[in-house]
């Protein structure tokens, strides 16, 4: 093989290797289970903190699910890909945050301990105590 040949062999593997490893599927889905402790903490123990302050990150809203839920549902509902089962059935919230619209990262938690639905980065989640659910309010 020529220098040229090996050259060009390596830059179709870098183009395939590349392409192979692009964002087709979305942002996956992956459990936050910090985020499930506090949770539960919270909702143990009673009292009051922003979503944001748990999670931390640039987001601006957040998309929460109700369970059992379809990756088609959840990404009509947030405009973007998910890297998901096609259904999750989990008992627990999908939580999808999202920056200027964009989907900026995909969690779960489980127990489901959150209220379905959209919430701007000021949501704050409180509790009574247990067995109080967690309420979020903006």
């Amino acid at each position: 093989m020529t220098a040229k040949t090996v050259l060009l062999t390596l830059f179709v593997c870098a183009a395939l290797t590349l392409t192979a490893c692009s964002d087709d599927e979305g942002v996956a889905l992956e459990e936050d289970r910090t985020l499930s402790t506090q949770l539960a903490e919270l909702r143990q123990n009673g009292g009051s903190v922003s979503l944001h302050e748990l999670t931390g990150g640039d987001w601006d809203s957040v998309y929460v699910s109700h369970q059992p839920v379809s990756r088609d549902y959840v990404e009509r509902q947030v405009g973007g890909k998910i890297d998901m089962d096609e259904t999750f059935m989990q008992q627990g919230n999908i939580l999808v945050f999202l920056e200027n619209g964009e989907v900026a990262r995909a969690t779960y938690i489980i127990p489901d301990l959150l209220q379905p639905g959209e919430y701007s980065s000021s949501v704050r989640i409180t509790a009574d105590g247990y067995p109080a659910l967690l309420e979020m309010s903006e």
